[in-house]
């Protein structure tokens, strides 16, 4: 099994010489805040009745549920690819804009396909 870079030490001469920061993820609440803005505006310019916060909001909810089912499921230490970040949400948001979502089926088998494509490539 390949180490993780979360395994190696930075020599503390080296760290003398910088300053650090670490900075935690969001939390589920803040992950739903986050990615609700982000898929009003889209939802919104393809189908009207689907940009309604209620429904953006739950589409957020089950986004970031999933994220973090397979980020529980699948962590780094049984295999060194599977490293999920928020970032896997903002590309699955941004894939959204690419396909055109003329009603709600489409945009649930847009959603369905992004997901598979982002989180079983890894």
């Amino acid at each position: 099994m390949a180490p993780l870079a979360t395994q190696s030490s930075i020599p503390p001469r080296l760290m003398s010489l910088m300053r650090t920061i670490t900075i935690g993820y969001p939390t589920e609440q803040n992950l739903n805040a986050i990615y609700s803005a982000y898929l009003m505006p889209i939802l919104e310019a393809c189908i009207a009745p689907l940009g309604s916060p209620v429904r953006v909001e739950a589409m957020a909810s089950v986004m970031v549920r999933l994220y973090e089912e397979v980020r529980s499921n699948f962590r780094p230490a049984d295999r060194g690819h599977y490293i999920f970040t928020p970032r896997d949400l903002t590309k699955w948001t941004i894939a959204t804009m690419r396909h055109e979502l003329t009603d709600e089926s489409k945009v649930i088998e847009v959603m369905a396909f992004e997901s598979r494509r982002i989180f079983m490539d890894k």
